[in-house]
């Protein structure tokens, strides 16, 4: 039995930052709907009972 487990090169750490920051600058929709979706994580309310657990479907 193979292991078809894909292989990635190592690459230091301020090459994938430089290459990440790139590709965010150039994909501007990426970063809007990065934004939407931290604004609304952040003005969900969790319940008041810490006991209740967080209902994260859809209602």
């Amino acid at each position: 039995m193979r292991d078809d487990k894909p292989v990635f090169e190592k690459r230091c750490l301020e090459e994938l930052k430089a290459e990440h920051a790139s590709y965010i600058r150039q994909h501007l929709d990426l970063r809007a709907m990065m934004a939407d979706f931290l604004q609304f994580l952040l003005l969900r309310k969790p319940p008041t009972d810490p006991g209740v657990p967080f209902n994260t479907s859809s209602p």
